[in-house]
């Protein structure tokens, strides 16, 4: 509700008549005019429950890294195993205590996007690992816990065990059509692992 009036209120300051519709425009336009990455970003409401909804990985870690790791952003995330909507989420695990994030969730989809803090017996041993990651088509709401929080479990070991490279989605794919056919524009993005689509954003 917070957010849809927020969003209404932008478009009220910008001299509208106060709709969601313009509101969400006038943001998209916002984070264009910060220098953030839109893209085909695409808005129907504030709240981000609307399945209509469309955005990057890209433009989410962008904005995360504009606010600052202890800006109002990062320092209002809610933390793994301690607080918030990650409050009894990677607990006992090398995440509990490090992982700051926002979560976030409609039907099939899953999102987390945040930092990956230093242990704090050893602060100075690597900077804040920054992340986005979003998942979609897993109707299934338990497996989407799962996937989400193994994510942050093998983030929080950085840099032991993987490369930032290892988690970035592959290039798009074109599909190579049948012999008689002719090729289409519409391409695939394939991932790793192989399976529902994946898309991560990440940078030490």
């Amino acid at each position: 509700m917070t957010a849809e009036l927020l969003t209404k209120e932008l478009d009220r300051a910008a001299g509208g008549k106060g709709t969601t519709r313009a509101g969400a425009a006038a943001t998209v336009a916002g984070l264009s005019a910060g220098g953030l990455p839109v893209g085909k970003t695409k808005l129907i409401d504030g709240s981000g429950l609307d399945s209509g909804n469309r955005t990057t990985c890209n433009l989410l870690h962008a904005a995360l890294l504009a606010g600052g790791v202890h800006g109002p952003i990062g320092d209002g995330l809610a933390v793994a195993g301690r607080s918030g909507t990650l409050n009894d989420k990677m607990t006992s695990t090398a995440a509990e205590g490090r992982l700051r994030a926002k979560t976030g969730a409609i039907y099939g989809v899953i999102g987390l996007v945040g930092y990956v803090d230093a242990p704090a017996q050893n602060p100075t041993s690597t900077p804040p690992v920054s992340f986005a990651f979003v998942l979609n088509g897993v109707p299934d709401e338990i497996k989407r816990g799962i996937i989400r929080d193994r994510l942050g479990e093998t983030l929080a070991l950085f840099p032991a065990g993987f490369s930032a490279a290892t988690i970035e989605p592959l290039p798009p794919v074109i599909p190579t059509p049948p012999k008689g056919t002719k090729p289409t524009a519409k391409t695939t993005t394939t991932t790793k692992p192989a399976g529902p689509t994946t898309t991560t954003s990440a940078s030490p």
